[in-house]
């Protein structure tokens, strides 16, 4: 089962937290406009899930028309707000709220009423995996993107992958990771020792197959050094582990390749064309 450290509930549904700009990048908040293919790709991520949005102001407008839109196929609405904004956002959302789609709650610290909501909903959040204090400045995004529901679009514009945020990335290798059949695991974000996923499968011929994976997100015109690849090479040497992989949207260094190709029994280094692949063979 895919276990991201962001809140999840036990059903394995994310529920969407915060969203604003693109729904897997941390963009600065002053950063307009959606792009018509995340408009359309947003209510899928809402459909079908009881939904809470957390903060309103009106940087929001970019994505306002297609978070209302897709919150008319979620089950059901909570939206976390401060006094100074409630007035505003009642108004914006009167036709919601007057049908019971929407219900609105404000404090001078929301993150205790969203926190209780998630408990209700069964999401266990650690210590690691805050909810995101008020936004009045610094970046925001949108925590638990489906990637199971983007991975069409990232198929179709593969150069997208090197936009994510590092988090967003390393969610999306574990995803397609489980759709080759592996049971993975995201390890905590300040805890993860150079391992991002761990990767495990059982083969009826070979037994226990277990992964540590090392998840590095770079433009296309960067590339992976040795260092990296090292480091990953000296925790598979030191754990009871099956191998190693490397997997970044970006490529690799020639000594970067040197390297694994000295230890390829134990390494495997995937690139943007690897990933390409992958989200081309995706079926979810």
């Amino acid at each position: 089962m895919l276990r991201p450290p962001e809140p999840i509930c036990e059903c394995a549904l994310p529920h969407i937290l915060k969203l604003h700009g693109e729904p897997h990048i941390a963009v600065p908040a002053s950063a307009v406009g959606l792009s018509p293919e995340w408009a359309d790709a947003l209510p899928l991520l809402l459909a079908g899930r009881d939904v809470a949005v957390y903060g309103y102001s009106g940087r929001d407008g970019d994505v306002w028309r297609p978070l209302v839109t897709g919150l008319d196929g979620a089950i059901s609405t909570n939206w976390f707000t401060l006094p100074d904004r409630e007035e505003a956002l009642r108004t914006v959302l009167s036709d919601e709220i007057s049908s019971g789609r929407v219900f609105v709650h404000a404090a001078e610290d929301p993150a205790p009423m969203l926190e209780a909501w998630a408990s209700a909903q069964g999401i266990k959040a650690g210590p690691d995996d805050p909810i995101p204090p008020g936004q009045a400045s610094g970046t925001v995004a949108l925590l638990t993107p489906r990637m199971w529901a983007l991975i069409p679009l990232l198929a179709s514009r593969p150069v997208e992958v090197t936009r994510m945020d590092d988090r967003a990335f390393e969610e999306l290798v574990a995803v397609l990771l489980a759709e080759q059949g592996y049971d993975v695991l995201l390890t905590q974000r300040s805890k993860d020792g150079g391992v991002d996923v761990q990767a495990r499968r059982w083969d009826p011929t070979l037994g226990n197959l277990n992964y540590l994976v090392q998840c590095k997100r770079h433009t296309t015109s960067n590339k992976v050094g040795v260092a990296p690849v090292r480091e990953l090479f000296g925790l598979v040497s030191a754990g009871q582990v099956t191998g190693g992989l490397v997997v970044t949207s970006g490529f690799f260094t020639k000594g970067a390749k040197a390297f694994q190709d000295s230890v390829r029994n134990r390494l495997t280094l995937h690139d943007y064309n690897t990933l390409q692949s992958w989200l081309k063979a995706s079926k979810p």
